[in-house]
Parts: structure tokens; sequence; C-alpha cells
């Protein structure tokens, strides 16, 4: 039940991240401020009531793996890579770490992929240049998504 809490929190963060980056190429921290909490808060108490302390630590340890593997892609490319898209990358390894390794990992590669076809197709229209840059948030919440809705599907069913 907490799991699912957790879940409902993730996507009432998620839009407004969605919208505000969208709108403002940015992602504020007074929302990550308040998310990372709570999400893990929910998390805890989802490990405590069916004892899934290693759904737990394999969560934090993801928040962290997916964070410094935006980090240092930060670090290699400061223009490529936005601050908030490295706060908020913890945020996603957290709730897919909780359904596991592989979650995470598809997670976040399907964020780049859709963050890359997008650019690809504004290329290709004419909207955008090799210069301009996009907010890469939605495309890593949508990434997020594609793995979370079906994993909560199977645990459903």
């Amino acid at each position: 039940m907490f799991f699912y809490a957790a879940v409902l929190a993730f996507l009432g963060f998620s839009i407004p991240i969605v919208i505000i980056d969208l709108r403002e190429k940015r992602i504020p921290d007074r929302i990550l401020i308040i998310a990372y909490p709570l999400v893990a808060a929910l998390l805890v108490l989802a490990a405590w009531q069916g004892n899934n302390w290693d759904n737990l630590w394999r969560a934090l340890l993801s928040a962290a793996a997916v964070f410094a593997g935006y980090f240092v892609l930060r670090l290699i490319n400061p223009s490529g890579l936005g601050a908030g898209d490295v706060k908020l990358s913890g945020l996603i390894g957290l709730i897919l770490g909780w359904v596991g390794w592989q979650a995470a990992l598809v997670g976040t590669a399907f964020g780049f992929v859709l963050g890359a076809l997008v650019a690809i197709l504004l290329l290709i229209i004419k909207r955008g240049g090799l210069k301009q840059s996009i907010a890469f948030g939605p495309y890593m919440i949508a990434g997020a998504w594609l793995v979370l809705l079906p994993a909560l599907v199977v645990s459903w069913v």
C-alpha cells in the first residue's frame, strides 16, 4: 500500500515538474526538496509494512547511482545537462530502484532515448538547431513512467 502511495506522490510531483520544465526550462528546487523526503519516507513505510528492506536498500543505491551518472555527465558537458535534471535523476532512481535494477536502468535509458528522438524530430522539421536546448526533465519522467506503469500493472495482477 505504501509503495502505491509513493508512486502517487511521484505522479503528483511529476506533473508540475514537466509543466514548469517545458515552460521555463528549469526544475524548481522547492518541488524536489519536498519530493525526496516524502517519496523516501513512503518507501521506508513500504519496506516496514512488507518487510521489503532489500527493496529499500536497492532504491537508495539506485538513487545514488543514477544521480552519480547524471552528475558525471554534467561534469563532462555542463551545457548539455541542467543541474535540475541531475537533481531530478536521484528521485527517479529512487522510485525505479524499488522496482528493480533493471527498471532503474531501462527507465533512465528511456529518458535519453525519448529526448534524443524529440531532438532529432525537431531537427528534421526544422524547429530547432544543433545549439538549441530542450527541457530534458519531461523525457526523464516519461522514461520512468514507461517502466513504472507496466510494473504497477504486473503487481496488481
